[in-house]
């Protein structure tokens, strides 16, 4: 079992990689909210240590999403523009819509949601009221520091969100595949289209791990019996020498 999240973990990265379209921008201007994708979340956190992240989780239908987005605008540019006010502080965006990995990853249950990353913590912004003001307010006091982090296991850089965020993935590449491979596969209803591309991945995906988990089973199991076979002998030979030594102290 120990091998399925490292290879989860491994795939959930690799895989967006693999289908990133080139030219992909982690920082496309500092004047407004930087916009993160499956494919540059992660490059742009390895890519900034030094600083922290207020992420906005939306959707591009969501009404409480469109209404807040000008305030979130004017959230960025004082926060990009005043580093001494608030901090070495990027002000990010994701369109859940568009990465359906980040927002498995973060468990995203309503809209919009709000995260502050420092380093590897991530803590959920808990607002009184939805505002500007409010934003700007919960940086300048640090709130986050009197905040209760999510969990490593459950958050966005845990094992268990990268296993979401790979089903995730894994989901929307099979769809977008399932809409281009119709003329392929012309002869298999259109219903059952995607469950026989996600089949298609899964099988060999599954068979790895199945693989990975037998092996490390097989070499535990040797270990075991060599183990119990030394511990016999060694039980076996303790009488002898025992005796031995009593025959020689008689000799003596």
């Amino acid at each position: 079992m120990r091998f399925i999240f490292p290879l989860a973990t491994f795939l959930s990265c690799a895989l967006p990689l693999a289908v990133a379209e080139s030219g992909d921008s982690i920082v496309a201007g500092r004047g407004s909210p930087i916009d993160l994708t499956d494919t540059t979340f992660d490059s742009a956190l390895r890519e900034y240590p030094a600083h922290s992240w207020l992420l906005e989780l939306y959707a591009p239908w969501c009404r409480y999403c469109q209404q807040f987005a000008p305030q979130y605008i004017q959230v960025a540019k004082a926060v990009h523009q005043s580093p001494e006010e608030f901090g070495n502080v990027m002000v990010a965006r994701i369109d859940i819509e568009a990465n359906p990995a980040l927002a498995a990853r973060f468990m995203v249950t309503r809209l919009p949601s709000f995260y502050y990353i420092t380093g590897k913590s991530v803590f959920p912004v808990e607002l009184n009221s939805r505002s500007q003001n409010a934003l700007l307010y919960y940086l300048a006091d640090q709130d986050w520091k009197s905040a209760k982090a999510v969990s490593w296991l459950m958050g966005p850089f845990g094992p268990v969100a990268r296993l979401l965020g790979f089903t995730a993935r894994l989901m929307f590449l099979v769809q977008s595949l399932g809409n281009s491979a119709k003329g392929l596969f012309s002869w298999v209803p259109q219903e059952y289209l995607p469950v026989l591309l996600f089949l298609v991945f899964l099988i060999p995906i599954g068979a790895l791990v199945g693989s990975l988990y037998w092996t490390s089973a097989s070499l535990k199991a040797r270990r075991d019996e060599k183990a119990e076979q030394d511990s016999t002998t060694s039980s076996q030979t303790a009488p002898k020498v025992e005796k031995a030594g009593r025959a020689s102290k008689k000799r003596d």
